[in-house]
C-alpha cells in the first residue's frame, strides 16, 4: 500500500512540474491570434466631402485559420459538423479548436459540441469534426473559432 501512494504521489508531482514547464498562451498574447478582424472606417459626409480619396482600400486580411466549408451528418445517437479549414500562415499551427452551437427554429440554443486538431501545416487544409450528442430539435448550427496556437 505504501508503494501505491509513492507511485500516485510521483505521478501528481510529475504532472505539476510539467504544468510549470509548459508555456502559458495568455502571457504570450498569441491565444486567439487567428481570430483578429480587420475593419475599415469611411469618412462621413462632413469630412473631406468633395475631396478625392487618395488612400487605397486596405487589403482584406484573412484569419490565420480560415473556415472554408461546413456540412453536417446525424444519426440517432450523435451529430457531427464537418469543418474544412485552411492555415493561411507560413508556419505550422500546433493546435486549434472549434465549437458548434445548435439552435432551434426560435434561435434558442439547444446544444453545443466541440472539435479540435493538431499540427496543421502552412497553407494546408484539414477537416475538423465537431462531435455532439443528445441534440434534439436542432434546426440550424453555427461554428465558432476557439483557440488557435502557433
Amino acid at each position: 500500500m505504501k508503494k501505491l501512494f509513492k507511485i500516485v504521489g510521483g505521478i501528481i508531482l510529475g504532472l505539476f512540474v510539467l504544468g510549470l514547464l509548459l508555456p502559458d498562451p495568455k502571457k504570450d498574447g498569441k491565444a486567439g491570434a487567428g481570430m483578429a478582424n480587420a475593419s475599415a472606417i469611411s469618412p462621413s459626409a462632413g469630412e473631406g466631402a468633395g475631396e478625392p480619396v487618395t488612400e487605397a482600400p486596405a487589403a482584406e486580411e484573412k484569419p490565420d485559420l480560415e473556415i472554408l466549408k461546413t456540412s453536417e451528418t446525424a444519426n440517432e445517437f450523435a451529430r457531427t459538423i464537418h469543418v474544412k479549414v485552411r492555415n493561411n500562415t507560413d508556419h505550422l499551427i500546433q493546435y486549434a479548436d472549434l465549437k458548434g452551437v445548435y439552435y432551434d427554429k426560435g434561435k434558442n440554443i439547444v446544444g453545443t459540441g466541440m472539435g479540435n486538431a493538431a499540427n496543421i501545416a502552412a497553407g494546408a487544409t484539414k477537416t475538423i469534426d465537431i462531435m455532439s450528442m443528445g441534440i434534439e430539435n436542432a434546426d440550424s448550427y453555427e461554428v465558432e473559432m476557439g483557440n488557435v496556437l502557433d
